[in-house]
């Protein structure tokens, strides 16, 4: 399993440190999740952070959070070895001890807006049902850095909350899967094993997982998308278009099935 190198630490604690400096007593709890603790560090992982705040950023935050992130942050594809795309999440500690729907963040920085905050644009408060197994996620795999762990700051996750995410994120997955192939595929086997088991695992052990409740064709591709992720592979999904579109349909059902 690889582990997080000497860059990689370097760049988690600027993230610390930007936070405290900036926050100050308003910040009370920052903790990294994601590969860094579900399955290790892949060539193209991001660095997921989750800080929980006593109340939500205002705009001069926001906007010095997000100059800040633009600088420390790389580019996707990240190069390696170097520094990794961080993605940044930020929750007011309100919204923590009770859930509503669809789950709310108070600030998120990701790479595939960079274009949009280059631009100007600030992160705000957003609702997304994806938000909700995100937290569920970084409640259960985490590793706090400062403050309190996130099972102290985050109520429980209703499962029905849970479950609903899973089929609601459906259609924008079918919408990428022949742009982003690889990651496509390899969500939804997370999600199938979610769905199924109510809890969280690694990409690639997904992949392994479902595999093992497919058709021989459809866990080779499964098994290409897992490889192409561990970096033993090279991505190059042509003339699969139908085979991988019949496979996502085969997760899908599991997904909805276990629902």
């Amino acid at each position: 399993m690889p582990q997080p190198n000497h860059c990689d630490h370097a760049q988690l604690q600027s993230v610390l440190t930007l936070l405290q400096s900036l926050l100050g007593t308003q910040l009370l709890a920052v903790s990294v999740h994601g590969s860094w603790v579900a399955g290790g560090l892949q060539r193209h992982s991001d660095i997921d952070v989750l800080a929980v705040t006593q109340q939500s950023l205002d705009q001069p935050q926001r906007r010095a959070l997000t100059d800040a992130l633009l600088k420390l942050s790389e580019k996707y594809p990240a190069p390696t070895p170097g520094p990794r795309c961080l993605e940044l999440v930020v929750c007011a500690a309100p919204t923590l001890d009770h859930h509503s729907w669809p789950t709310t963040v108070d600030y998120l920085y990701g790479e595939w807006l960079r274009g949009e905050f280059e631009a100007g644009a600030l992160p705000l408060p957003h609702r997304d049902p994806e938000y909700c197994l995100l937290l569920a996620q970084a409640r259960e795999q985490s590793q706090s850095l400062y403050g309190p762990a996130l099972a102290q700051l985050i109520a429980p996750i209703p499962a029905h909350h849970q479950q609903r995410a899973l089929r609601e994120l459906i259609p924008a997955l079918d919408a990428a899967l022949l742009d982003d192939t690889r990651n496509v595929l390899l969500t939804l086997a997370r999600m199938a094993y979610t769905a199924r088991h109510r809890g969280f695992i690694a990409k690639d052990a997904a992949a392994r997982w479902a595999a093992t409740t497919l058709t021989p064709a459809h866990a080779a591709l499964l098994e290409q998308a897992r490889r192409e992720y561990l970096g033993e592979l090279e991505d190059d999904w042509r003339g699969q278009a139908q085979a991988v579109t019949n496979l996502a349909a085969a997760l899908v059902e599991q997904v909805l099935a276990a629902g």
